[in-house]
């Protein structure tokens, strides 16, 4: 909140167009906000490899893997459902964002270009999905943004590792290893410096469109704040009493920094480093 008092003040005292404001936006914020959001992209592949390779190399047994996956895959098609069910209620009920003009709708858009990734166009069919996740160059896919395909083949080196258990494929898991232990300790550090980048990225927010956006956005920010929170601590509440067998409070307090790191960046893509660090 504090980058977002200070950037209301500057648009108000110096206004949106001054030079220094935008001189501070230009050499400061702005820079410091991306190279925060970079650090997080920038750890996204090899993190998401080494983990989903050892995950699965690591069991040593593909009947359980296979298992886990149809559970896994049917959670997360369970709790989507009802995370959609939940949204398109609340979108139905409050109409959030109504209030919000064209042009200011297209500055947001502008200043969060650094987080912000249009999504790539949906497979048609079950099919066309089951087609598409297998990368025919996994680099390219890794390059394009495709972590679907990044992960596909990252669970097929943890396969071939369960079925080559030779000297050379033992040392390349620990090879394995070693890159997802530092890639945690690189995560360790970027973390630290979560201050630093909420603060810019709530900054330049503020102190381009004052904190009047904020007021106008206040009704869609509480809808969507208050779907989650309902999915958060209901659903998963739920999902962790009664499927996990673990106590409510001890999971949301360990997973308190990667929540934190997801409503500061608001990409999924950039808190997956976090969030696997936090699971680990």
């Amino acid at each position: 909140m504090l980058g977002a008092g200070l950037g209301a003040l500057a648009y108000r005292f110096l206004g949106a167009e001054s030079g220094a404001l935008q001189g501070f936006l230009k050499y400061g914020a702005k820079p410091a906000g991306d190279v925060f959001i970079g650090l997080l992209f920038m750890l996204v592949l090899p993190m998401l490899f080494s983990a989903l390779a050892l995950g699965v190399a690591q069991m040593q047994d593909l009947k359980a893997l296979g298992r886990m996956g149809a559970v896994s895959l049917l959670y997360t098609a369970a709790t989507s459902i009802v995370a959609v069910g939940i949204g398109m209620l609340a979108i139905e009920l409050f109409q959030p964002g109504a209030g919000v003009s064209a042009a200011e709708r297209t500055q947001l858009l502008e200043l969060s270009s650094g987080a912000w990734q249009a999504p790539a166009a949906a497979p048609k069919t079950g099919v066309d999905l089951l087609v598409a996740i297998v990368p025919r160059n996994p680099l390219k896919a890794a390059t394009d943004g495709d972590y679907l395909g990044w992960m596909f083949f990252s669970l097929m080196i943890g396969i071939g590792l369960c079925l080559v258990r030779t000297e050379a494929s033992k040392r390349f898991e620990e090879a394995l290893q070693g890159l997802f232990d530092v890639c945690m300790r690189l995560i360790q550090m970027v973390i630290a410096l979560a201050p630093i980048g909420v603060f810019a990225l709530l900054f330049g927010l503020t102190s381009t469109l004052g904190w009047g956006i904020l007021e106008q956005i206040g009704k869609y920010m509480l809808v969507v704040t208050g779907a989650l929170a309902l999915h958060q601590f209901v659903v998963y509440g739920l999902a962790v009493k009664f499927l996990g067998g673990m106590s409510v409070r001890f999971f949301f307090r360990g997973s308190a920094e990667a929540m934190l790191t997801a409503f500061s960046t608001s990409s999924s893509n950039a808190t997956l480093p976090t969030a696997l660090r936090v699971a680990e």
